[in-house]
C-alpha cells in the first residue's frame, strides 16, 4: 500500500478516501458529540451553539463534518509539502500520514476547538515558508498574526503559536522590529475587532471569559496500544530527522528552511499542551502536522518498499487495536 501512495497520480486521492474510511471506521459507526473543553475560545462556543442548533445532537453529522475537516486537512498538508519540495517528487505520503497518525486516540477524531486550530495553522504556514522570498513581508507577517489571532479565539493555547511567527522571523528574515510589532499587531486585530462588536452589541461580557492561561503537567493516557504506536513514530520522527540532516547542504535553501520551520512548529505546538489549567489529550492534536510531515520523509526514505510497508502495517494495526479495544 505505501507503494501506492509514494505515488503523486491524481487518482490516489480516491485510495485515500478509502483509506480514511478504513481506518477511522469505527469512530464513524460509533460517533461522539463535540468535546468541549475549559480553554475552549469564544468562536469555538459560537461555531458550535450553532451547530448544535442546525444539527440537533446528532452525532452522526458531526462525526462526517470532522471526517471532513480531518481530510481535508491531509489534503492541504500534502499540497503544501508538494508546493515547498520538501519531498523530491509528488506523492500522497504526507497525506497518508497525517490520517493515519490521528487516529490513535479517540479525543483527535471528535469535532473539536483544537482540530479547527490545524486547519487555521495549515492557511498559516504556506505564508510562513514562503517569507524567505519576499522583499517585503509585513502584509504577509500581519496576516499570518492575525491567522493566529483567531485561532486564540477558537482555542486559547493557540496563543501560544505566537512565539512560532517570531521563530519563523529569526529562520526566514533580517530583523527588522517593525515585522515583529506587526506579527503582535495582526495577532491582537481578532480580538479588537470580536470585542468591538461585542461591545457594540451589548454583549462584551461574553468577551471577558476568555480563558486564563494556566500551566498543566501532561499526563500519559493508559492506552497501551496508542502509546506503543506515538513511540514507534518517535523513532521514525528520528530517523527522518537523521536523513534530513544527511541531505540537509544538498537541498534548496527553501527546503532547508522549511524543514527547520516545520521542527520548530513541533517544538511550540508541543508547548502549547502546557498553556492550560487542565491537561486534555486533544490538545496534542495541533502537534500532528508538522509530525505527519517528518513521518512522510521517514517513509519515503525507506529504500526497501518491504521495511516501509511493515512499519505501515504495524501502525495501521496500532490504529485498528486502538479502536477496537479502547475506543
Amino acid at each position: 500500500m505505501i507503494r501506492l501512495f509514494r505515488s503523486g497520480n491524481p487518482y490516489t486521492i480516491l485510495l485515500l478516501v478509502i483509506y480514511t474510511l478504513l481506518i477511522k471506521a469505527i469512530f464513524i459507526f460509533h460517533p461522539s458529540l463535540p468535546q468541549t473543553h475549559a480553554a475552549d475560545g469564544f468562536l469555538f462556543n459560537v461555531l458550535e451553539d450553532r451547530l448544535t442548533g442546525i444539527f440537533h445532537d446528532r452525532a452522526g453529522w458531526f462525526v462526517l463534518l470532522t471526517m471532513a475537516l480531518l481530510f481535508t486537512q491531509a489534503i492541504t498538508l500534502n499540497r503544501i509539502v508538494r508546493e515547498t519540495r520538501l519531498l523530491p517528487r509528488a506523492t500522497y505520503l504526507p497525506a497518508m500520514s497525517y490520517l493515519l497518525i490521528t487516529t490513535f486516540f479517540r479525543p483527535w477524531n471528535v469535532f473539536s476547538a483544537a482540530l479547527i486550530v490545524n486547519t487555521l495553522m495549515l492557511a498559516a504556514l504556506p505564508l510562513m515558508i514562503a517569507l524567505y522570498n519576499k522583499d517585503s513581508a509585513k502584509e504577509s507577517v500581519f496576516n499570518i498574526g492575525f491567522i493566529i489571532g483567531v485561532a486564540a479565539l477558537v482555542y486559547f493555547p493557540a496563543i501560544i503559536f505566537l512565539l512560532l511567527i517570531w521563530a519563523v522571523l529569526v529562520i526566514s528574515r533580517p530583523f527588522r522590529p517593525a515585522e515583529w510589532i506587526l506579527a503582535v499587531l495582526g495577532m491582537a486585530c481578532p480580538f479588537y475587532i470580536v470585542g468591538a462588536y461585542l461591545f457594540l452589541t451589548g454583549r462584551i461580557s461574553l468577551f471577558l471569559k476568555i480563558p486564563f492561561a494556566g500551566l498543566s503537567y501532561p499526563k500519559l493516557p493508559q492506552e497501551y496500544f496508542a502509546l506503543s504506536a506515538m513511540a514507534l513514530i518517535l523513532v521514525l520522527f528520528i530517523f527522518s530527522l537523521y536523513k534530513i540532516q544527511q541531505g540537509y547542504f544538498k537541498t534548496l535553501i527553501q527546503v532547508r528552511k522549511a524543514w527547520v520551520i516545520l521542527l520548530a512548529y513541533c517544538v511550540v505546538a508541543v508547548i502549547a499542551s502546557f498553556i492550560n489549567k487542565a491537561f486534555s489529550i486533544n490538545m496534542w492534536i495541533m502537534s500532528m502536522v508538522p509530525f505527519a510531515a517528518f513521518l512522510a520523509n521517514a517513509f519515503w526514505n525507506m529504500k526497501r518498499n518491504f521495511i516501509a510497508s511493515s512499519v505501515h502495517i504495524c501502525l495501521f494495526g496500532f490504529a485498528l487495536a486502538v479502536q477496537l479495544f479502547t475506543a
